[in-house]
């Protein structure tokens, strides 16, 4: 399969990366669209060391058979350089790890903009490194564990914290040997940035006017096609914008449809807030996967999420108070391909973007062609396993009547 990789710098037009650009992965979820995508990058060492640093935050975008670009932005880099008979290996990232999923217990990552809990229930005004934010977009941190602090404590420690975190820092790391100088990339869709900033719009409103204000709050996201939810709710995550999006998406809307939010490809990164069509796009029969309506071939960068209709299940029937309402349909919310071998992964995107560390597209787990992930079903049917090679589904085995989600640990 053919592929192309852009990159734009900041103020710059788009760059080709051409052929040096090699290993591409990436995949697409039912909730935002593009998700996570991988490749490496050789070239000179001076270059590659520079661009460890200076890709970061920029815009990727890959041109595929997918009729849509996969659009986002580079979050982390792993410099990977010979010396002799070793490596030297070192990582940078302005992925915000929370502390209940570091490894340490302690943030990691880039925050530029920092407040911190004071005695009284009070919070001290944002500190923020303006610099960094016209570089790398703003980055929100709230201290919590100063709240039996005086003001002028936390103010303290705001700032501490703040002069740690606002630029990205080298971490040493260990990677496999090579003589080339590569560079890794990981790049995130720009859904992942409204987890850059603690909501300031309150609930008490309807879910569709809830889900504007929020997607307005954040710098890289603009609100598209937000159709009418007036149901109201009040008790979601609001740790983040993008907590509090996923969590309006668990409410049907006022005429009982699911939701579902995808971000377009666009320059302003849409967002479309739209009842789930639950029309099958793809079907499943014995080793191959066809357009549900022509019955053409499709290829594995073509495919994306959504309902899938599995023509293998001889037993078809009529479930009303099911999710697709027929027994051998079936919901895929993750999509991904490894664009060098043409093998398309399918599985669940377990509660939106997986931490880096723990990201579904894994080239050691994929490598083998074993049946790397289950296809997330909802209802009363069978919970494939689903591995592809050259296009072709070479394993599919299920229970009847077992729900379940993909423990992407």
């Amino acid at each position: 399969m053919t592929y192309d990789i852009f990159l734009t710098f900041p103020g710059t037009s788009r760059t080709r990366l051409g052929r040096q650009s090699r290993n591409l992965q990436r995949d697409r979820v039912l909730f935002g669209g593009a998700n996570l995508a991988m490749f490496d990058h050789t070239g000179e060492a001076d270059e590659v060391q520079a661009a460890a640093y200076n890709w970061l935050f920029n815009r990727v975008q890959i041109k595929d058979a997918h009729p849509k670009m996969w659009d986002g932005f580079v979050i982390q880099t792993a410099l990977i350089l010979p010396v002799g008979n070793s490596n030297f290996s070192y990582q940078l990232t302005i992925e915000d790890i929370p502390p209940n999923q570091s490894p340490t217990g302690l943030p990691i990552g880039l925050y530029n903009s920092v407040a911190a809990e004071y005695t009284g229930g009070n919070t001290t005004a944002y500190a923020e490194d303006n610099r960094s934010i016209a570089r790398f977009g703003k980055h929100q941190h709230l201290i919590t564990d100063t709240s039996g602090d005086s003001q002028t404590a936390a103010e303290k420690r705001r700032d501490n914290f703040l002069a740690l975190h606002a630029w990205p820092i080298a971490t040493p790391i260990e990677l496999a040997n090579t003589q080339i100088p590569t560079i890794s990339i990981v790049a995130a869709g720009w859904l992942y940035s409204a987890r850059w900033i603690i909501p300031a719009a309150s609930g008490h409103t309807t879910v569709s006017d809830w889900l504007t204000a929020l997607i307005n709050e954040c710098e890289f996201l603009t609100p598209g096609d937000i159709q009418p939810n007036t149901v109201q709710c009040e008790s979601i995550n609001t740790d983040s914008c993008y907590s509090a999006i996923k969590g309006l998406l668990d409410y049907k809307d006022h005429n009982d449809n699911i939701m579902r939010l995808v971000v377009d490809s666009d320059d302003n990164h849409t967002v479309h807030y739209r009842p789930f069509v639950l029309t099958p796009k793809f079907s499943v029969f014995f080793s191959n996967i066809y357009r549900y309506t022509s019955g053409e071939p499709v290829e594995p960068a073509e495919l994306e999420p959504g309902i899938f209709e599995d023509k293998n299940l001889r037993i078809k029937s009529t479930l009303p108070d099911a999710f697709t309402s027929i027994s051998n349909r079936l919901v895929v919310d993750q999509v991904g391909t490894q664009a060098d071998n043409t093998e398309p992964t399918f599985g669940s995107s377990n509660k939106g973007l997986a931490p880096i560390a723990r990201q579904p597209l894994d080239a050691d787990r994929l490598k083998d062609n074993t049946p790397t992930y289950s296809l997330n079903t909802i209802g009363q049917y069978s919970v494939p396993l689903l591995a592809l090679e050259g296009g072709n589904v070479v394993g599919l085995e299920g229970e009847i009547g077992v729900v379940h989600e993909s423990n992407l640990e």
